[in-house]
C-alpha cells in the first residue's frame, strides 16, 4: 500500500485531535460519540508513538499488529474502525480501514418488558418525583439515556401535548405526549426552577446520564422488577406501540429511526402474535 504523510500532522497527529472533533460533531455525531472516537485515535496515535510509526502513513500489516492493543469485541472494534474512518478523511487520506477485522455481530435480542410488568414499573412511578418522572419519559415517549437527563419544558408546547426531542445526529422530532406523563409534568413543574425538568448540582445545569440510570433502577426496585436499564425502557415503548398499532412503520416514526431496519431491533415476536399469523395460512377457505 502506498505510503501518505501530510506535513506537520505526521509529527504530531495528536495536535490534529481538536480538529477532529470539530469535524466529528461537523458530522451530526453527539459529544458522547466524540469523545469515544477521540480515545480511540489518541490510544491508537500513542501506539504509533511507541513503534516509531505515524497514524497518517500506516500500512495494513501496521494496523492489524496495532489492533491487537485493543479489546477484540465487535463494538471496540467497530469503534476503532469508525473513528480511523473518520480521522483519515479528515486529511484527506486513504487509510487502510479494512485491514480492522471486526468479529461478527451478534444478532440484536428485544430487550423490553412484557405489558405486566410494564404496568408495574408506570405504577410505581407515577407520583414519584423525579425518579418515576424519569421513568415516564422513558415509558411513554422512548427517550434515550441522554434524552432524558437534558429534558426542558420549553421543549413542550403549552399544554404539554406535544415534545420536541433533538436526538442521534441533531435530527428534531415532535411526540405526542400521554396523558399520564402529562398530567405528572403538571403536578411537578411547581417543584423545579429554571427549563431543565431534571435539574443538575454541583454547578452541573442538569443530572448526568449515570443519574437517570440509577433512577431507573431504583424505581424498578420498588416495583420489584430486579436489574432494568433506562435503554429496556425504550424497548418497551417501542415494542408496544408496534404490537398495538400492527404497524411497523408507525412505530420506526415514534422511534425516530431513520431506517425500518433500525425498528426491528425493537420489535418482538410473541407466541400470540405467531399463533394469529400461522391461522392466517387458510388456503382451503379460497
Amino acid at each position: 500500500m502506498k505510503r501518505a504523510c501530510i506535513g506537520a500532522c505526521c509529527a504530531a497527529p495528536m495536535q490534529w485531535l481538536p480538529r477532529y472533533r470539530d469535524h466529528l460533531l461537523a458530522q451530526g455525531l453527539s459529544p458522547k460519540t466524540a469523545r469515544i472516537y477521540i480515545a480511540k485515535v489518541e490510544r491508537a496515535s500513542s501506539w504509533c508513538q511507541s513503534k516509531g510509526v505515524h497514524l497518517t502513513s500506516l500500512t495494513p500489516s501496521e494496523v492489524a499488529e496495532m489492533c491487537k492493543q485493543f479489546p477484540y469485541t465487535a463494538s471496540s472494534r467497530r469503534q476503532l474502525r469508525t473513528a480511523l474512518k473518520h480521522y483519515w478523511e479528515m486529511l484527506g487520506i486513504q487509510g487502510p480501514v479494512k485491514a480492522i477485522r471486526v468479529p461478527p455481530k451478534p444478532a440484536p435480542r428485544w430487550r423490553g418488558l412484557e405489558p405486566e410488568d410494564a404496568a408495574r414499573l408506570v405504577k410505581a412511578a407515577v407520583g414519584w418525583h423525579p425518579q418515576g418522572t424519569a421513568v415516564l419519559f422513558g415509558m411513554y415517549l422512548a427517550l434515550r439515556r441522554e434524552e432524558i437527563a437534558t429534558a426542558q419544558w420549553s421543549r413542550f408546547d403549552e399544554f404539554y401535548t406535544w415534545y420536541t426531542v433533538t436526538g442521534k445526529r441533531g435530527y428534531t422530532d415532535t411526540l405526542p405526549v400521554h396523558p399520564v406523563l402529562r398530567d405528572q409534568l403538571r403536578s411537578v413543574r411547581m417543584l423545579t426552577r429554571g427549563d431543565w425538568v431534571f435539574p443538575g448540582s454541583r454547578g452541573r445545569p442538569h443530572i448526568t446520564d449515570m443519574t437517570v440510570t440509577n433512577w431507573v433502577q431504583e424505581v424498578a426496585d420498588a416495583a420489584g422488577l430486579g436489574h432494568f436499564t433506562p435503554h429496556q425502557m425504550r424497548h418497551t415503548a417501542i415494542a408496544m406501540v408496534n404490537d398495538s398499532t400492527g404497524d411497523l412503520r408507525t412505530a420506526m416514526v415514534f422511534a425516530r429511526h431513520r431506517r425500518v431496519e433500525s425498528t426491528q431491533i425493537y420489535t418482538r415476536t410473541t407466541a400470540e402474535k405467531l399463533e394469529r399469523a400461522v391461522e392466517t395460512l387458510d388456503y382451503l377457505a379460497i
